[in-house]
């Protein structure tokens, strides 16, 4: 009969909904198991590789260290770096004038080669001075200046242009090593970079010339070329 139909069909209908449950219920029990064994196994794996660390960086120096591993190291090669000699890294075709040159030739020199200093050698290649922009500066500065009121509540200096023109005029008959420095603050190509380097900085020079044990000038040596050499020693090329 139509009941009897009804029946049976609920049974099934409920049987199969129970089997659905039942298939459910396997595979999130079987899911939860796999995931909790691969956190187990992941765990393990993270113990043994940091056995493993441990034993390998037991008894090695600092620097083999992971929190060390940039340190120590860095600190010998800047110590090797600054123990060089500066034979290899100065300039050893410097640019010179004579102690024969007068002074314009010298400010022609300076635009020409576009620096602002230079050695002064002899006629054996001695060194015997160094003229900068600034010693040029110095011979030519005036100090007959006046103060002026610009209108707006402040003042300003006036130097007096004919004074400055005439010692300019006067420094075309004048010779080099009348304005260049004589007591001459120089290195030999076998000082350590370490030593020179704390003599540029001291003395606030952007170069020394280097001479030989002759004093005949053979190279020079630049602040920004030790910079280099300290910063290549600490970041070689290949790793940057």
């Amino acid at each position: 009969s139509a009941t009897a139909s009804g029946i049976a069909f609920s049974y099934l209908l409920c049987a199969a909904i129970s089997l659905v449950a039942l298939i459910i219920c396997i595979f999130t029990v079987t899911s939860r198991a796999k995931e909790k064994a691969a956190r187990n196994a992941k765990a393990s794996e993270a113990q043994a590789s940091a056995e493993v660390a441990a034993e390998t960086t037991e008894g090695q120096p600092a620097e083999h260290h992971y929190a060390g591993a940039y340190v120590a190291p860095a600190a010998s090669l800047f110590k090797q770096a600054q123990e060089q000699s500066i034979g290899g890294i100065m300039d050893d075709q410097p640019y010179s004038c004579l102690d024969s040159d007068d002074i314009t030739h010298v400010v022609r020199e300076f635009i020409r080669l576009n620096v602002s200093s230079l050695p002064v050698v002899n006629g054996d290649g001695r060194l015997v001075g160094f003229v900068s922009d600034g010693d040029v500066m110095k011979s030519i500065a005036t100090y007959e200046s006046r103060t002026v009121s610009t209108g707006t509540g402040s003042t300003m200096v006036v130097f007096d242009d004919e004074t400055v023109a005439s010692k300019v005029q006067a420094l075309s008959g004048k010779k080099v090593m009348d304005i260049a420095t004589r007591k001459v603050v120089a290195a030999t190509p076998d000082q350590h970079v370490g030593e020179v380097a704390r003599i540029l900085a001291k003395k606030q020079f952007k170069k020394l010339p280097v001479v030989d044990a002759d004093g005949r000038l053979v190279g020079v040596i630049r602040r920004k070329s030790v910079m280099e050499h300290a910063f290549d020693a600490l970041f070689p090329k290949d790793d940057r």
